[in-house]
């Protein structure tokens, strides 16, 4: 593994938000689980419990790891948290990225 992901994962509370996230996450997590790098260190900052944000994740095929409880604190902060575990539990990555639900990704993985 060379990359892992991060993202500042924010579920909104209103309906019509709501299911608009719900589609934009199924649609990037599809496509990030066909990717050869689809370990993702997601910062929950809002709406969903940690359980559900996993279970969801693990259902499209993506490997997750689950920060936050769901306060929103902000994009840096929950940013600097996601690469500040990355740089803690896996030293040997050689990139990190961040994502965002409204992003698709090809099939295609890093390659040297």
């Amino acid at each position: 593994m060379k990359l892992i992901h991060t993202m500042p994962l924010f579920i909104h509370k209103n309906p019509h938000e709501f299911e608009s996230n719900l589609k934009l996450a199924k649609r990037c997590f599809e496509s990030l689980a066909q990717s050869k790098e689809n370990r993702i260190v997601v910062y929950n900052q809002g709406c969903l419990p940690n359980e559900v944000i996993t279970n969801m994740l693990k259902s499209y095929g993506v490997s997750p790891i689950i920060l936050g409880n769901g306060s929103n604190v902000g994009i840096p902060k929950a940013r600097q948290t996601c690469f500040q575990y990355i740089w803690e539990q896996y030293p040997e990555i050689e990139f990190i990225s961040e994502v965002h639900l409204d992003m698709i990704f090809p099939k295609i993985g890093i390659h040297r």
